[in-house]
């Protein structure tokens, strides 16, 4: 089975320099930016427009419909400011994407940047939620027998006050999540979807508030993947699990143009039998998307530690 896995979009804001940017309060009204909008639209128009291109998604488009996959994940954050609008383009290219391959989704803290956004204008991506919107309904189950993988999909995405990136998962997925990691422990390969990264070195202002408790799950039940994003960077890590350490792989930002940490996506070929997973990065060097080295994750020696501690009596 292939996979591609593609994360914070932040589908670039209507472009017209900083100024124009600056005049969206007058367009969807001041109310909309008495909160964290606010700040938000000014770092988008001082320095996040830099950063998040239309050329880079673009050229991430291109190439999944050039090579089009068995599932194509998205990981969060398609908006900036959780404005309506933003929910609607971001319907518009799940549509594109759906038109190449089977989509499933799951939001990240942008997408919940006020509160009621995304339980407002996120039934735009039902189709893609498996019909999740409300928080207490999530996780959702993507079960592909044919291939022998079943793909979780978790909601971390919680309004938080300014100057906070952060997620929490909640006791009610949690439960159903170690739920589903029981049902199909030694049937399937088990992909467990996220937005926020469950590792502890994550920045404090952008940490999953409960990721001890996530931790722990995946060190008793297992998993066979985890795939995150938020940090727009790609990375790999060992999580402890209870028959080794469970990889983790950390996705760039689909859109994101910067040399010394690239933009793009990445595709994953699994196998069930025997069990394989190969890593294949497309990152946008030099003004095109280019394949990367495949590469099968090995965790770090400190990851493999971690696992026998847990394991210990």
């Amino acid at each position: 089975m292939e996979i591609a896995f593609l994360t914070d979009l932040h589908l670039p804001l209507p472009a017209g320099g900083p100024a124009a940017l600056l005049r969206l309060p007058w367009t969807f009204g001041p109310r909309a930016f008495a909160n964290k909008r606010a700040s938000g639209l000014l770092s988008w128009a001082l320095r996040r427009s830099r950063r998040h291109r239309h050329e880079v998604l673009d050229a991430v488009l291109a190439d999944i419909a050039r090579d089009p996959p068995d599932l194509i994940l998205v990981g969060g954050d398609l908006c900036n400011l959780a404005l309506p609008e933003e929910f609607e383009a971001a319907r518009e290219l799940l549509e594109r994407l759906d038109g190449i391959a089977p989509v499933r989704l799951v939001p990240g803290n942008h997408d919940a940047y006020v509160p009621g956004a995304l339980e407002t204008y996120g039934r735009l991506w039902a189709p893609w939620t498996e019909g999740r919107v409300v928080r207490d309904d999530w996780p959702w189950l993507c079960d592909l027998p044919q291939y022998g993988v079943a793909v979780i999909g978790l909601s971390t995405a919680v309004p938080r006050p300014w100057g906070d990136a952060g997620g929490e998962i909640g006791e009610a997925q949690l439960r159903r999540l170690e739920e589903a990691l029981a049902a199909f422990a030694g049937e399937r390969l088990r992909v467990v979807l996220l937005h926020h990264p469950p590792h502890e070195r994550t920045s404090a202002h952008k940490r999953l508030a409960d990721r001890r408790a996530l931790l722990d799950l995946l060190a008793r039940r297992g998993a066979e993947l985890v795939l995150c994003g938020h940090l727009h960077r790609l990375e790999t890590d060992g999580l402890p699990g209870p028959d080794g350490p469970v990889p983790l792989l950390q996705g760039p930002s689909a859109s994101q143009l910067d040399e010394r940490r690239p933009g793009g996506y990445l595709r994953l070929r699994l196998a069930a039998a025997p069990r394989r997973l190969v890593v294949e990065p497309r990152l946008f060097r030099d003004g095109a998307l280019r394949a990367e080295g495949p590469f099968t994750p090995g965790p770090p020696a400190a990851a493999a530690a971690r696992t026998a501690e847990v394991a210990a009596p």
